[in-house]
């Protein structure tokens, strides 16, 4: 899943918009639980060409803690993903990018209700706005 944010409204200074900062977070966990994905797939790569009893052995005991790895990962992302829907934007900047990350996590999550609330977040800004 991913979003765009154009590089030329991100503020990462003090006082900028907490948007910014919740999503670089979620830039940071998806990055991580890809990694954890990848160690998972290649250790079962490595188990299934493994030579020795021994190795497959060591690989499938590595798998373990691979996946749980992995599974820390995901609900890391899955928080990262919920503090980005309970943030409200400060700026148009920030709205635009919440924008752009609910079109792209619309499209694979089912937890619409905190999607609406921070639709709402957006337009009780936009709304003083305009």
């Amino acid at each position: 899943m991913d979003y765009i944010v154009p590089t030329s409204v991100v503020d990462f200074s003090p006082g900028s918009d907490p948007v910014f900062a919740a999503l670089k977070t979620v830039r940071d966990a998806r990055e991580l639980h890809s990694q954890g994905l990848r160690n998972v797939d290649e250790a079962l790569l490595s188990s299934r060409n493994s030579s020795t009893q021994s190795m497959i052995a060591w690989d499938l005991y590595r798998l373990q803690d691979l996946e749980a790895e992995e599974a820390t990962a995901a609900l890391a992302l899955l928080m990262a993903e919920r503090i980005v829907l309970n943030t409200a934007p400060t700026s148009l900047a920030g709205c635009i990018a919440v924008l752009h990350f609910l079109q792209a996590y619309l499209k694979t999550e089912p937890d619409i209700a905190q999607t609406v609330n921070a639709i709402g977040n957006v337009a009780a800004l936009l709304s003083t706005v305009a």
